[in-house]
């Protein structure tokens, strides 16, 4: 009786302890999702951009200078320099990486010391969000198949103003890429 008595008691023990191991695991899974979320933005090293983040990008390359060749190619290599853009705006840290997917044959953005990104540069701006574009300026074309401009970049939260400059050089397969 005593030995069927002890075995209860271990039987009610380990349910218990299961349904409470249950209740801890479903609890531990929540927070270890929550927290992957964040280590993933942070390990990738990448703020989400507002809308009108991402809209000012757009209105910019809409702009038309005064050279109908110079409209012409970046109305052609817009979606690229948008794309990178908004990309190298939101880059909280040192890791250039991402930004290789727009780069041009012999080009490497680094995946540490990348120092193109605006954010980093910031003494003020809060690390966890994308900085604004504030202008995009000085477009000229070297050559027929190369775009260089000036891109400023601001702090929503501080005001400061990190400049860029970028060329992209339009591929033989007429895809524009970025050399700089």
């Amino acid at each position: 009786m005593k030995k069927h008595f002890t075995i209860a008691i271990i039987a009610v023990s380990i349910s218990a302890c299961t349904s409470t191991l249950k209740d801890i695991n479903s609890g531990l899974s929540t927070v270890n999702s929550t927290l992957n979320g964040q280590s993933t933005s942070q390990s990738n090293n990448y703020a989400t951009p507002t809308q009108a983040q991402q809209q000012k990008i757009q209105s910019s390359l809409a702009y038309k200078v005064q050279d109908n060749d110079i409209n012409n190619a970046v109305t052609e290599a817009s979606p690229i320099i948008s794309e990178f853009i908004g990309m190298n705006s939101c880059i909280t840290g040192y890791n250039g990486s991402m930004l290789n997917r727009y780069a041009a044959p012999g080009k490497l953005f680094p995946n540490n010391n990348y120092t193109g990104a605006p954010a980093p540069q910031m003494r003020y701006h809060n690390k966890a969000a994308c900085v604004s574009l504030l202008r995009i300026q000085g477009w000229e074309m070297p050559t027929k198949n190369a775009l260089r401009f000036e891109v400023s970049y601001i702090s929503d939260a501080s005001g400061e103003v990190v400049k860029a400059n970028n060329e992209v050089v339009k591929q033989p397969s007429g895809e524009w890429l970025f050399t700089r």
